[in-house]
């Protein structure tokens, strides 16, 4: 029998007792998913990844898409976006012009400002003589806000199963923003961790560790028609959490990543390139590379502050067994941004200070074992700190956010003395892997009384309340992910009140007070019968410029048979291949050029009936 030990591994990391691991160890799943693979719209070109919007402030917002280079192939593409008060555009507020090229795989991210507070709006681009989907986001408030409802996600792992939950989260039309906590992608290969249909393979098939492995794993999640739906509707806030680098990431390593695979502050430079390029938005120090961690502010509601407890500064996780986890030395944050983060919060005037980073920061022990030093857990004393730091300070009406573990909590955060701090929502994964079974609410409590509530099975979402009389967190789990079913419902709903610092049940969900405009209009994702007369398209060559070789990202809206052929400035003939796929559908084909001379050459391939082009650089 095959046995997944990195399956094992990250199950074992993502529950917390320790009898279980044996469970997971012996069983065997074997899911079949139903649904159709989805496939693209000739008429979406050259906008195939859609559109999307983030980091709102009062009088700006990120846009955000990817243009995909034509025939003519030009050095740099020329890109029009405007912003209007309507899906017809008749009352356009503000539009400009930018440019992209290979330099950032195409993508394109625009800070559009002179905007109103507090107003949602509808945004496009165009390009290369075309007009993409057309999107729609909103800007933050200022002054008095009376109420704000966010969607919290975390752990989108595309091989796990199908996106469901961003779906059901993007069709209800009564949130605000969208707050993902990290794993936005997983680095595994085909056949790794949570893997389970031909039908949702990872692209490239092997684990990413090159800028264009994590490029070309970006560009196919972005085209799953439920991600772009959600980043379509509504502004995104977003945070890195491992899986954009490596599993188990800190700042000097990863438990996955071993000298094989080079050196990994260029793995993690690698990571963090793609992560700028393909996610919208706004980079708070541009003279910092590494930093994502920030505070974004809606009026005078809430500040929420995304922190990055993995790559900026984390010391080395531990075993669950050393005696150095409660090192007073050892850190999460970093001096710089926990002193940040501290500042952040003493000084905030919002009412709720709302807290956005990865791992569990509750304690969660079995037999008096801490289960998972990966977590808050392995860094006690900097954890005991940030408590005495809220309290002294008077820091009220804190609440954290954690995702990565794949399971909902709503936990009460307590100090070594008992006295109640802030409240921490735990949201499940979007579809990781959580546990195989429920257990009994009383024997996760027995060694973890904070807990308030746990479900360790179900994938999903969490809908934030935000008022000023108290925050309400609103689980809700979709039936299953091996298969394209768009229902959900509400697992659990946990609220704090203004000036507490613990959890009570509420009996009903949140509701809006105020309804959203409707959706932007739905691009036709799903297409059997495309208008347009294009047989096939390149996404992507990658990298270009390539030392010997080159990976060609393609799709083939017709049933063809493919020659690739590769010719110099002078229309010589220097290379030819015949690619084996042709069933319509996404491919990826590795293409070898050792022993050709350096230079600039055209790459075509020919169906018979049409050709199409791209400009190759050689450099060795």
């Amino acid at each position: 029998m095959f046995i997944n030990f990195k399956a094992i591994m990250k199950f074992t990391k993502s529950t917390y007792f320790v009898f279980t691991a044996l469970f997971i160890y012996l069983c065997i799943f074997d899911l079949q998913a139903t649904a159709k693979r989805f496939s693209l719209n000739p008429e979406l070109a050259p906008f195939y990844h859609g559109v999307a919007s983030g980091d709102p402030l009062a009088d700006r917002v990120i846009l955000w898409t990817r243009v995909t280079p034509g025939d003519n192939d030009p050095a740099f593409i020329d890109v029009e976006w405007e912003i209007a008060l309507d899906t017809l555009f008749n009352q356009i507020v503000n539009s400009g012009n930018t440019s992209t090229d290979a330099s950032k795989d195409y993508t394109v991210n625009v800070d559009a400002d002179g905007l109103q507070a507090n107003t949602w709006y509808y945004f496009r681009f165009n390009a290369l003589g075309e007009t993409s989907t057309i999107g729609r986001t909103r800007t933050a408030p200022s002054g008095n806000v009376d109420q704000l409802r966010v969607a919290v996600v975390s752990c989108s792992n595309y091989q796990a199963g199908y996106f469901n939950a961003y779906e059901r989260m993007a069709s209800r039309n009564d949130i605000d923003l969208v707050i993902h906590l990290g794993d936005y992608i997983y680095e595994y290969e085909t056949g790794g961790y949570g893997y389970f249909t031909a039908e949702r393979a990872h692209n490239p098939d092997h684990e990413t560790v090159t800028l264009e492995d994590y490029r070309i794993r970006y560009s196919h999640y972005r085209l799953d028609p439920d991600l772009q739906l959600a980043h379509q509707n509504y502004p995104w806030i977003v945070v890195w959490d491992d899986h954009e680098s490596a599993n188990d990431s800190w700042f000097g390593g990863a438990e996955n990543h071993d000298a094989s695979q080079g050196d990994w502050f260029d793995r993690k430079g690698n990571s963090i390139t793609a992560y700028y390029e393909w996610l919208p938005m706004r980079r708070p120090d541009p003279s910092d590379f590494e930093r994502i961690w920030r505070n974004i502010s809606f009026g005078d509601l809430v500040d929420f502050i995304m922190i990055d407890t993995r790559l900026y500064a984390r010391d080395e996780p531990l075993g669950v067994t050393s005696s150095d986890l409660n090192d007073p030395n050892r850190t999460m944050l970093g001096d710089v941004q926990y002193n940040w983060l501290i500042d952040q919060m003493t000084n905030s005037n919002a009412r709720w200070k709302i807290i956005g980073q990865q791992v569990m920061m509750a304690p969660l022990r079995a037999l008096g074992q801490v289960l998972n030093a990966d977590q808050w857990d392995g860094y006690q004393a900097e954890r005991a700190n940030l408590y005495n730091d809220i309290l002294g300070n008077n820091v009220e009406n804190v609440v954290v956010l954690t995702g990565d573990i794949h399971t909902s909590w709503a936990n009460n955060l307590i100090d070594n003395s008992g006295n109640n701090v802030a409240v921490e929502v735990v949201t499940t994964s979007i579809t990781s892997p959580g546990f195989p079974f429920q257990l009994p609410l009383n024997l996760i409590q027995a060694a973890n009384s904070h807990v308030q509530w746990a479900n360790i099975t179900e994938r999903g979402y969490t809908i934030l309340d935000i008022t000023e009389d108290r925050t309400q967190a609103d689980w809700y789990h979709v039936p299953t992910v091996t298969e394209r079913i768009y229902e959900d419902s509400r697992a659990a709903s946990w609220f704090v009140n203004h000036q507490e610092r613990f959890f009570r049940e509420s009996p009903t969900g949140s509701v809006q007070d105020i309804p959203n405009p409707s959706l932007a209009p739905a691009p036709s994702i799903f297409s059997s019968s495309p208008e347009k007369s294009i047989p096939m398209t390149i996404l992507g060559t990658y990298p270009n410029p390539f030392e010997n070789h080159f990976t060609l990202q393609y799709y083939l809206f017709e049933e063809a048979n493919l020659k690739l052929t590769v010719t110099d400035m002078g229309a010589k003939t220097i290379f030819k291949q015949q690619l084996n796929e042709n069933s319509p559908g996404y491919y990826l084909s590795k293409i070898d050029l050792t022993g050709i001379p350096a230079g600039q050459y055209i790459l075509s391939i020919n169906n018979g009936n049409h050709v199409m082009t791209r400009k190759i650089y050689k450099v060795r």
